[in-house]
């Protein structure tokens, strides 16, 4: 896909996203369509006006008749296949009904054939008429037809025509033709695919990025493991905050002797552990794995005051704020022990996938216009 986003092509984009989903989950179908590289049958569909030799042009490339209407006028878009070409031959550009039969046929094609009419060279109304039926992305291999009824020197100034008009399509040089009898040499020209503007391998493309972005959406998120060390260490701080006013309060008021205030804080606080602790397995399998009793700092600290409440109570304080950060830190240390840590990379390998396959989605449809490519859109959760 030569298509450019933001600098980088389609198929940048679509690699990264086969590169980072395969890790995860099952790519086959989008990696069988990225690398698709077949080269039979040749699909291609056939527009122009009507009359100008579309079904003898399909007839002679396949070796199979087409079945017309009235007054051998093809009636809607008709398939036909034989030696190496699957040919979708389509009524004239004029008809009004034909934009939703091209858009539904799109994603089965590799190139437009545009057949015009020598006799009557391709104007800007016939070229807005191909650019409201086709992407501007799809390849358009220009023919020009009743080559036996044009003159050579006619013929250089109508090829130039059309050649103009068909710029940014893929910059095929227009080849004359008679429809009834083409050269030998045709075949190459039109069996030759260039997969960078092959609808069919971006509709391929499509599904793949689809079926691989379902893959994903069932892959359960490991938690934010940043977010619950933000949240239990704030949760632990206000706890501790609390144990240390209630303990605090009692001393001041006398309820509390000053030995007892250390173990007391202590207690108080191995019983938040528990329950914060039981929580965070509850939510997320995770241990803390520190209990308050088994901290650096001691009841010593306080067993040794000969001062007052006052003194007291600053090395309640003192005593909180080393449980706190010591806490914190044990908290810390277990969500970032290896086990954990493989979380944290999974967490981030699988929004990453997430994150690439949607661009890749996103970017494809944008390339690929009005045509009917479903998608199964993502959630980073």
């Amino acid at each position: 896909m030569e298509h450019r986003v933001s600098g980088t092509s389609l198929d940048d984009v679509v690699c990264q996203a086969l590169l980072l989903a395969g890790a995860l989950v099952e790519t086959k179908a989008l990696r069988e369509a990225f690398e698709a590289r077949e080269e039979a049958p040749s699909r291609l569909l056939i527009l122009g006006r009507q009359g100008v030799g579309k079904s003898s042009l399909a007839a002679w490339l396949t070796g199979e008749s087409l079945q017309r209407g009235l007054l051998g006028v093809t009636e809607g878009v008709t398939c036909v296949e034989g030696r190496g070409f699957l040919i979708f031959d389509t009524p004239g550009l004029e008809g009004p009904e034909l934009q939703p039969q091209v858009a539904a046929r799109l994603t089965e094609i590799d190139a437009v054939v545009w057949l015009v009419d020598g006799l009557m060279p391709a104007t800007g109304t016939e070229r807005a008429a191909l650019d409201a039926l086709v992407p501007a992305w799809v390849r358009v291999i220009p023919l020009i037809a009743r080559s036996d009824l044009v003159s050579s020197a006619e013929q250089a100034g109508v090829a130039g025509r059309v050649q103009g008009l068909t710029v940014g399509r893929g910059g095929v040089t227009p080849w004359w033709i008679d429809a009834r009898t083409p050269p030998p040499e045709l075949v190459g020209h039109l069996s030759a695919i260039d997969w960078t503007r092959s609808p069919r391998r971006h509709g391929a493309i499509a599904e793949g990025l689809e079926r691989t972005a379902s893959a994903l959406q069932h892959l359960p998120i490991p938690p934010d493991l940043d977010a619950i060390a933000d949240r239990w260490s704030s949760r632990w701080r206000d706890a501790v905050r609390s144990c240390l006013s209630t303990t605090a309060r009692d001393l001041t008021a006398g309820r509390r002797r000053a030995r007892a205030a250390s173990p007391t804080l202590r207690r108080a606080l191995v019983e938040v552990v528990a329950s914060l602790d039981a929580e965070l397995h509850r939510e997320h399998g995770l241990r803390w794995g520190w209990r308050p009793e088994s901290a650096t700092v001691g009841a010593s600290l306080l067993s040794e005051l000969v001062g007052g409440t006052a003194s007291a109570l600053r090395a309640l304080r003192a005593e909180a704020a080393s449980l706190a950060a010591e806490g914190e830190l044990a908290l810390n240390d277990a969500l970032q022990a290896p086990g954990v840590e493989r979380l944290r990379a999974q967490r981030v390998a699988i929004l990453a996938a997430r994150a690439a396959v949607e661009r890749a989605q996103r970017e494809l449809s944008g390339a690929i216009g009005g045509s009917n490519v479903s998608q199964a859109p993502l959630r980073s959760t």
